[in-house]
């Protein structure tokens, strides 16, 4: 059990350094449901932050399933729909390591901006970290969908503005 679980976290983070593709995890729709909890359930306090409880609970679940449905879509356009569980897999593993690695400063952010303290470097860090998880998505869709940098570049521009506009729509509702 532990050997299989450091081979996976060792799997993901050469997925982050851009040594491996979506396609070298293992196909697992256990390994997916698991990767989307966890997702799931780093976003709810990074959502907390700002918002009650409830509606970051069903934010977090939306973002989740927004983004399969726009990846399981796109997959299906280009004919390669069979590559949907690793392809999720990899993006909600790699935003939970992200969403990991961000909720501490994130709640550092939080806590100097209580205080009226300056956030400026905190602030680049996980600016950095976003620009970082940017990159991976880049590389995770080139991937899936044999495209090239350029078309993958706009594709994830694409994909995350829509799930982040889908998002700030509904939240505007509640």
């Amino acid at each position: 059990m532990t050997n299989t679980l450091l081979q996976l976290g060792l799997l993901f983070f050469n997925l982050c350094r851009f040594r491996i593709a979506p396609q070298h995890l293992p196909y697992s729709p256990v390994l997916l449901w698991g990767c989307m909890l966890c997702y799931v359930l780093l976003n709810i306090p990074l959502l907390a932050m700002q918002l009650d409880f409830p509606t970051a609970l069903l934010l977090s679940l939306l973002e989740i399933a927004l983004l399969a449905f726009v990846v399981a879509s796109l997959l299906y356009i280009v004919k390669l729909l069979p590559r949907f569980v690793q392809t999720l897999t990899a993006i909600a593993g790699t935003g939970s390591l992200f969403g990991l690695l961000g909720m501490p400063i994130s709640l550092f952010i939080y806590v100097q901006q209580s205080n009226n303290e300056p956030v400026e470097f905190s602030a680049i860090i996980l600016t950095a970290l976003v620009i970082w998880q940017l990159a991976i998505y880049i590389h995770i869709f080139r991937h899936a969908l044999n495209l090239t940098i350029f078309f993958s570049v706009i594709v994830t521009f694409v994909v995350l503005s829509l799930v982040a506009t889908l998002l700030g729509q509904i939240t505007a509702l509640l």
